[in-house]
């Protein structure tokens, strides 16, 4: 019998052996929550490329667990994945970051300020941080504990990002406005407003009142002015109605 508790799906589901040294089947996409739990014996895994999901505390309280091999093809990683191991006390340094996942924060800064490249931070990141009073990211202050306030912001420069890279794509012009508006970067704006797939004929009035509700006047001028070189007969139809001409 395999000591690899591998289902239909190529879940891993559970590990059943003893080893120090472990490498996990290549047929394997996913490790499953808990699958190698309480496995004080392990001392090195090899996780192959292609596996995308490390599952919940799926190595929690692997005590001699020093060292792990982890491919770039993994996308998510389960709260308290590491929990508990050698490999994750010993890391050198302050942000423990897979693949733009910051796992924990083992810093006593009273301020961090992340990365930009970061993707999402799990629940857990923060716990062992008692001198830690503010997270930075894009110059918004965000206390410790407002962790998926923090990710919601990583989703949107996400979407930022791929539309930018694939401006023919759909997104949500409102909420990423808001967003910028929110980071107040009027750069981050050019950019959008280049892809021409941003502020459109039906949008861009909108964009404009939001901008001023919000008080972001530079962005204002910004969206005028592009209304005024793409959408030269809106900008003069406004003019016409607000003069009475």
């Amino acid at each position: 019998m395999s000591d690899f508790e591998i289902n239909e799906n190529d879940i891993l589901v559970k590990y059943h052996g003893n080893a120090c040294y472990v490498t996990i089947p290549e047929q394997v996409k996913e490790i499953g929550d808990a699958a190698f739990r309480d496995c004080t014996d392990l001392i090195f895994v090899k996780i192959p490329e292609g596996v995308t999901n490390i599952g919940h505390s799926a190595f929690r309280n692997c005590k001699n667990l020093m060292s792990i091999s982890i491919p770039k093809s993994v996308e998510y990683i389960g709260n308290q994945a590491f929990s508990g191991t050698a490999w994750l006390k010993q890391y050198p340094k302050d942000l423990v970051v897979i693949n733009q996942i910051l796992i924990r924060y083992k810093g006593r800064e009273e301020t961090l300020i992340l990365p930009e490249m970061l993707v999402c931070i799990k629940d857990h990141a923060f716990d062992d941080c008692p001198d830690l009073k503010q997270v930075i990211y894009h110059h918004i202050c965000f206390s410790p504990k407002e962790i998926r306030e923090i990710n919601s912001c990583f989703m949107w420069m996400q979407a930022i990002r791929k539309f930018l890279d694939h401006p023919e794509n759909q997104i949500s012009v409102q909420g990423v406005f808001l967003f910028v508006m929110r980071l107040n970067d009027t750069e981050l704006l050019r950019k959008l407003l280049e892809t021409g797939k941003f502020a459109v004929k039906k949008n861009i009035r909108q964009l404009i009142c939001l901008a001023n509700e919000k008080q972001a006047y530079e962005m204002q001028i910004m969206l005028m002015n592009y209304q005024a070189e793409h959408f030269p007969e809106d900008t003069a139809g406004e003019i016409r109605k607000r003069f009475g001409l």
